[in-house]
């Protein structure tokens, strides 16, 4: 691209690039590209166009500008370095505000969805926030394939030691309360408060099967049979406090059965321990779930553990960031390497090597600006933003090779100022625009609603825009004194040291050391090109392969690019060497049928009206009917209080005292113990209970039979129903299971379909919602390919715009536009040929592309 963009200028600008002659004047130098402008027109002789004109105009005023920088930065290359290192120094005091943001709902979804509203409000109703962490099992000798039952007498004894050291064991010292250690069941979600399992931590095992409801322990005993264990996990397990029955479903997997539908095989387990999340204690809870994570690490008799704990994702990104800060060391070492190469020439006096190295510091200021203004303004590190460095890495190497080469294109005739003036004058013009361009498209991106995107955008600009300053300032300050070094025929490295380089060998000894076949003017690397590569190019054949071969890869990828496919996941993020592979494929093999929990929300207090019970009771069977949901997943409290109160002629409870026992047809049958209440009879049930009081009573009393029930309904403590101490409810949700969304469509579809249905809920019910938390996810796949799209195109037509103002002729930047589309049409074909999908992150690297392609044109 150096050569290619120094050319252009030049050309542009009427200026031989081995010409002898003096500086023209700008003026000179535009008109001469009007007139080639002209005559690529076909319009010699007659008034350029007014387009040609702007363009001229605008060529002008840049190469005007940048010539009188050039004079000045070749007079006071002192006060220029200092002045920009300072600058670019004060810069990275907005690394106070730096932080990493590694939540997948702050990165990857519009903070203006609706799931992210429906997520505020179920988390302020129901509790935010619990922390879930999955065991899976399976046989050791199979290994994460599986392959042995696990349902036998031994085995299902080593898995409840595993349980045992979950529960009862593993224990962390807590920081903040010095002496005091926690264990699981300080930790963990409650089943309810004020009830008979209060004390009961939430968990799905398959050692529930084994549960003893009396005591609340697992019970095995030590002489079971084989037999005993497979006749145990047949049958679903009605539990009185639970609103739904155990069964294999999430528990077992890699399930065979026989002829008649029992299950005689299972070769994995599942487990699920639920934690409060509480940001008191955030470091007690992950240093506990490091020790869950630790039993990978331990050695079994006949299983496998694999753990992904809440903390996981969140250390093995951070992990991640980790290696991504060693390849950026190793990166700027071997651009180091490269820019010695290219602006290497074994030569005592020309070569660059200070240069080159000075090049590559000014790119780190780049990335110290770039880093420290975007999070002064508040934006966060994203996994995506850490690629940033190589992206500013490449770009800077590439206007630092642009400079030198246009410097050493210059006469040497000239003198220093000359020189450093013309090279402003030309390639300052040259990175001007493309740095113009790449900053234009990336802040355009800005304007996306995902949050991920929009802040490597903003970093982006803010890198480019100090790589660009960096390159004609402090770069450009040590090009001064690097032209000062070669024109007084200094040594590279050892400026202090004077060489006469026209009295044979000189002081470097043996012609072969510094002369001869080993010297080049041109550069080792661009001799290499222009000796060997470009001549390969310029044959026949390998022109006609060109034009054969590069159409038709166009071809392929626009088929490839018509394949694509939406999809997300956190493989794309964890580190290679992970153990959380191992986990995510033990998941996919053995549990990817399980399914996640649906939650269908209701907020609203007219819960007696007759019509919103019937519309809530009739969402079980809505729900159940959907496609997306599980055959009988539906758990509505006020259906199973409404079945449990049918066919009872009564119904004997305690209410308070304090009014007339007489009104309603009450009858009175005595006082309750604690001497302030009385029992009543009720009404046989017709209908729906439409009385408040009746209502709340016969709810408390379902309660009473059902506990667990108590975690659907969310009461309003200081508003009470009139004659009673029952809190009114606030809000109340139906349960179920999603089925299995293996695809970005079918996910968007469930979403938008359960959605639908709870939009044409009466508007006496209050605001009614599904909630999920991989709503938040769905809500990116149903925006992405818009957001694609949009940015893609804003990206493109700000190229566009550049080279349309700046090229001066339509059917050149037509060209220009051209290629950029085709590169990222390629770019979206291999995508699918690699196993790339279309998600938040690739969108990134597609807008990247094109603010990376625009350097070489």
């Amino acid at each position: 691209m150096a050569d290619l963009e120094s050319q252009v200028v030049v050309a542009g600008s009427g200026i031989p690039p081995t010409s002898s002659t003096q500086n023209p004047t700008p003026a000179s130098a535009v008109e001469k590209s009007a007139k080639a402008t002209a005559m690529q027109d076909g319009k010699v002789g007659k008034k350029p166009s007014a387009f040609t004109r702007m363009s001229v105009a605008v060529e002008k005023g840049f190469e005007k500008a940048f010539t009188k920088y050039g004079y000045f930065l070749a007079r006071h290359p002192i006060a220029v370095f200092f002045i920009s290192f300072l600058l670019a120094i004060s810069c990275g005091a907005g690394f106070i505000k730096l932080r990493s943001e590694v939540n997948a709902d702050k990165l990857w979804v519009p903070q203006e969805a609706r799931a992210i509203f429906d997520r505020d409000r179920y988390n302020s109703l129901f509790g935010s926030d619990i922390r879930i962490n999955s065991v899976y099992i399976v046989s050791k000798q199979g290994g994460k394939l599986g392959g042995e039952n696990l349902l036998r007498r031994d085995v299902i004894e080593e898995v409840y030691s595993v349980h045992r050291a979950i529960y009862e064991e593993i224990n962390v010292t807590s920081l903040g309360a010095p002496g005091k250690r926690w264990f699981l069941k300080d930790l963990c979600l409650r089943t309810c408060t004020d009830c008979p399992m209060s004390d009961v931590c939430v968990m799905t095992t398959p050692l529930d099967f084994w549960y003893d409801w009396s005591s609340h322990r697992i019970q095995i005993d030590s002489t079971v049979t084989d037999e005993e264990v497979l006749e145990r996990v047949q049958t679903e397990r009605a539990v009185a406090f639970f609103p739904l029955p155990i069964s294999a479903d999430g528990r077992l997997g890699g399930i065979k059965r026989d002829e008649n539908d029992k299950i005689i095989n299972a070769t994995a387990m599942g487990f699920s321990y639920i934690l409060r999340e509480n940001a008191s204690m955030t470091e007690d809870i992950e240093a506990f779930e490091q020790k869950i994570i630790d039993l990978m690490a331990k050695d079994f008799q006949h299983i496998k553990v694999y753990v992904q704990a809440e903390s996981s994702i969140t250390g093995e990104l951070g992990r991640s960031i980790q290696t991504d800060l060693l390849s950026l060391q190793l990166g700027i070492v071997f651009i180091l390497i490269y820019a010695l190469l290219v602006l290497g020439k074994f030569h005592p006096v020309r070569n660059r090597s200070v240069l080159a190295f000075t090049g590559v510091i000014s790119i780190g200021l780049a990335i110290v600006i770039s880093f420290g203004l975007s999070s002064a303004a508040g934006f966060f590190l994203t996994p995506v933003t850490n690629v940033l460095p190589f992206i500013l890495i490449g770009i800077g190497v590439d206007d630092m090779f642009v400079l030198v080469s246009e410097l050493e294109r210059q006469p040497k005739s000239l003198s220093v100022e000359e020189k450093i003036a013309r090279t402003m004058g030309h390639a300052g013009v040259s990175i001007t625009i493309t740095s113009l361009t790449d900053v234009l498209a990336f802040a355009l991106g800005a304007t996306t609603t995902l949050p991920a995107l929009k802040s490597f955008c903003v970093f982006a600009v803010f890198g480019i825009l100090g790589d660009f300053l960096m390159q004609i300032t402090f770069f450009g300050a040590v090009m001064v004194f690097d032209a000062r070094r070669i024109k007084q025929n200094r040594a590279d490295c050892l400026c202090c040291l004077r060489l006469s380089m026209d009295k044979g060998p000189g002081p470097c000894g043996s012609t072969g050391c510094c002369y001869g076949k080993f010297m080049k003017e041109e550069g080792v690397l661009r001799s290499i090109i222009e000796r060997y590569y470009s001549r390969f190019l310029s044959r026949k054949w390998v022109k006609i392969m060109t034009l054969i071969l590069f159409p038709a890869l166009f071809g392929v990828c626009i088929w490839g690019a018509t394949n694509l496919k939406q999809d997300f996941s956190f493989r794309f993020f964890v580190p290679g060497d992970s153990y959380l592979l191992d986990v995510f494929d033990v998941g996919d093999i053995y549990f990817a049928e399980q399914g996640q929990p649906l939650n269908i929300v209701t907020e609203g207090d007219s819960w007696t009206l007759s019509e919103v019970q019937a519309a809530y009771i009739g969402y079980s069977s809505t729900i159940n009917q959907s496609p997306f949901v599980k055959n009988d997943s539906v758990s509505n409290w006020m259906e199973g209080m409404y079945d449990w109160l049918d066919g009872r002629a009564t119904v004997t409870i305690c209410v308070t005292n304090d009014f007339n026992t007489t009104i309603k047809g009450w009858t009175v049958l005595g006082t309750c113990t604690d001497g302030k209440r009385i029992r009543r009879n009720v009404p046989p049930i017709n209908g729906y209970l439409t009385d408040e009081v009746d209502f709340y009573e016969m709810l408390e009393a379902y309660l009473a039979q059902r506990a667990s029930v108590n975690g659907n309904l969310v009461r309003d403590e200081n508003n009470t129903v009139p004659f009673t101490t029952i809190p009114r409810i606030k809000a109340g949700r139906i349960t179920a299971t999603l089925k299995n969304l293996p695809t970005a469509d079918t996910q968007v579809a469930a979403m938008v379909a359960l959605r639908n249905i709870t939009d044409t809920a009466p508007s006496s019910m209050g605001y009614t919602y599904p909630y999920n938390f991989e709503f938040l996810y769905f809500e990116q796949y149903a925006v992405i390919e818009h957001e694609a799209i949009v940015n893609v195109v804003l990206a493109i037509s700000a190229v566009a715009l550049i080279s349309f103002v700046m090229i001066g002729n339509l059917i050149g930047a037509l060209y220009v536009v051209l290629c950029i589309v085709m590169i990222d049409i390629d770019l979206l074909g291999l995508m699918w040929f690699t196993g790339v999908t279309i998600n938040s992150v690739s969108v990134v690297n597609i807008v990247l592309a094109i603010g990376l392609a625009v350097d070489y044109w």
